[in-house]
């Protein structure tokens, strides 16, 4: 099973560069993800996919992965989600279920 930062970045490494800007978007948006803080844009705008990785993790510790399955359902990518909802860990050691 795979670690939340390994996971989170093969998510991101299926994006391409276009929605892979919007995601981060959706990141820096106040009051779009709902319970949970934006990351300031200038944390955001110059990072590539690991260093995303790395300050959502930071930001949203444990719920970095709730966090990116809010964002793609606000993008309508949600088969980029469940392509690798097999390989998240839930608490427990579990895989998510869609």
């Amino acid at each position: 099973m795979s670690s939340t930062p390994e996971v989170l970045l093969g998510i991101l490494d299926d994006l391409g560069h276009e929605d892979f800007e919007r995601f981060q978007w959706y990141l820096w948006q106040d009051g779009v993800l709902e319970g949970f803080k934006s990351i300031p844009k200038s944390k955001l705008e110059k990072l590539d996919r690991q260093n995303t990785v790395d300050e959502m993790c930071h930001a949203y510790s444990n719920h970095a992965l709730e966090v990116t399955k809010m964002v793609f359902e606000k993008m309508k990518m949600m088969g980029v989600w469940e392509k690798h909802s097999k390989n998240i860990p839930e608490p427990g050691g579990k895989s998510w279920k869609h």
